[in-house]
């Protein structure tokens, strides 16, 4: 059933979604049907006719045993879905995906709110322009001039729930949008210049191996994306890994930057947001949202994040969640227990979009 979900079953999902009619999914999720072998199972039952425009898809919970009628179960449980095409064929239980249908409606894609998601940096070269602190307080020693050009920066794995885990590493920030000379930074010139060889930008009529970046624009000590959105970084924003497990936000005032497999969200309400996101209503309804690659890891790239729908709210309420954000931070960075203060967050956030008691029971019960 792995390509039911996966990015590798992009095609094969396109494939039956446009070249036939597919009557009837099945997935068994990661229930064992088969005494002699470990295999994750669907049944697809599907005919060589035009597509119809909706696909009937039951998910096999747990309590089914294989003494039940398969058909009795599957005709009290399926729901009926929009032909998802190459998308996520995604089974949920009717009592889910009502829910989710509810909690989807309520609110408006990230696309139409006022607020810009962009790629972290592309350096072309991490080995030089990424550096520990050890290095960082070297080179300023040297030139107290290279403080103004090097960046705290957070890679995809030091992003936590709500906080980072930074790991001491630090960004060469000679951005071309800077328009930079680096005579002016001579510790940064003499630590770059080790690297020279494999930073010089690939000259267009060059043919054969190149030991340098790909090319561009840019000169040889600068990083390899312009970045003209670089003043971004230093604003309050919101930091996610592009591909993860585990779905964690990171709410930060101006202090990180980051690489390329890292997005950051600047604008509005973003307090708000990254309690939204990193609360179990956002998992419960919108991890499918994402490709699911090997490992049960998502791909949350900017082409799928910004199709979320959210809640907006009033400024009261925005406020409120952003001082529960600066609370759980703030014991966060203590290492304290902050149990409490998520608890009030996702009780805020289900009384927002009107769940009732069994729906949060629904939620808190789902996968984390």
């Amino acid at each position: 059933n792995k390509w039911m979900r996966t990015d590798y079953g992009r095609v094969t999902r396109g494939y039956f979604a446009t070249k036939s009619n597919t009557h009837q999914g099945i997935d068994f999720g990661m229930a064992q049907v088969f005494e002699s072998a470990t295999t994750y199972t669907n049944i697809l039952l599907l005919s060589k006719e035009k597509p119809n425009p909706h696909l009937a898809i039951c998910r096999v919970g747990n309590e089914y045993k294989p003494q039940t009628s398969l058909h009795e179960y599957v005709t009290a449980n399926q729901i009926e879905i929009p032909n998802p095409g190459e998308g996520s064929w995604i089974a949920h239980s009717k009592s889910e995906y009502n829910l989710i249908k509810r909690i989807e409606a309520q609110g408006f894609p990230l696309k139409e709110w006022t607020i810009k998601i962009n790629r972290g940096i592309l350096t072309g070269r991490n080995e030089a322009f990424i550096i520990d602190t050890p290095t960082r307080d070297r080179l300023v020693a040297e030139d107290p001039k290279s403080a103004e050009i090097l960046k705290p920066i957070l890679r995809g794995e030091d992003v936590k729930a709500y906080v980072p885990d930074w790991a001491g590493k630090w960004l060469i920030g000679t951005f071309s949008a800077l328009r930079l000379k680096i005579e002016d930074y001579p510790a940064i010139q003499k630590h770059l210049s080790r690297y020279k060889e494999q930073l010089e930008p690939k000259p267009r009529d060059f043919e054969g191996k190149w030991k340098g970046r790909k090319t561009g624009s840019y000169q040889w000590f600068e990083n390899q994306d312009s970045i003209s959105y670089y003043e971004d970084f230093s604003k309050p924003k919101i930091i996610y890994p592009n591909m993860t497990k585990y779905l964690p936000f990171v709410y930060d005032k101006g202090s990180f930057f980051t690489n390329q497999k890292c997005f950051i969200i600047t604008g509005t309400q973003l307090g708000y947001l990254t309690a939204f996101f990193n609360s179990r209503l956002f998992r419960f309804a919108f991890k499918e949202y994402f490709p699911e690659l090997l490992g049960d890891t998502r791909e949350l790239s900017k082409v799928f994040f910004e199709n979320v729908t959210v809640k907006p709210v009033p400024p009261e309420a925005s406020k409120i969640f952003d001082g529960l954000v600066d609370k759980i931070q703030a014991l966060k960075l203590q290492q304290k227990p902050t149990a409490e203060l998520e608890t009030d967050v996702e009780n805020r956030l289900a009384d927002l979009y009107g769940l009732s008691e069994s729906e949060k029971a629904l939620i808190k019960l789902s996968k984390a």
